[in-house]
């Protein structure tokens, strides 16, 4: 069998550089380096934090540690500090609510809006579901 055509006599230069190609992939495959992405990272402006909260709420499915962690994600782009100080809630405790595992309740939710400058509303669902 020919691997990069030519013809028969050329099959052992074929392989090698076969051979060769495999291991500069290998190489570059190997090197790739991954960083970590952080969303609070990009999340400068309050009409940023109002968006990425709304298309979180939308894409949640009724998860509340998807919310919470996405609260969480604006309240660390903000300052977590800043904002237990407003909320007079305990920055820890704030951490622990405002993640994936948290279930922070309405008062929660509704104080930490507040003092990230975000006002939640309700509005008519325009799907089957209701």
């Amino acid at each position: 069998m020919l691997l990069c055509g030519d013809d028969k006599s050329s099959q052992g230069q074929d392989i090698q550089r076969a051979q060769q190609l495999a291991a500069e992939l290998q190489e570059a495959v190997m090197t790739v380096e991954l960083v970590d992405y952080d969303v609070a990272d990009y999340i400068s402006a309050p009409e940023d934090a109002a968006a990425y909260l709304d298309a979180c709420i939308e894409e949640a499915d009724g998860d509340v540690g998807f919310i919470a962690k996405a609260l969480g994600d604006i309240a660390r782009a903000r300052g977590m500090g800043a904002i237990a100080d407003k909320t007079g809630l305990g920055r820890t405790s704030l951490y622990k609510t405002l993640s994936a595992d948290g279930k922070p309740t309405l008062e929660t939710t509704l104080r930490v809006c507040e003092a990230l400058g975000i006002r939640l509303r309700a509005e008519v669902r325009t799907d089957d579901a209701a």
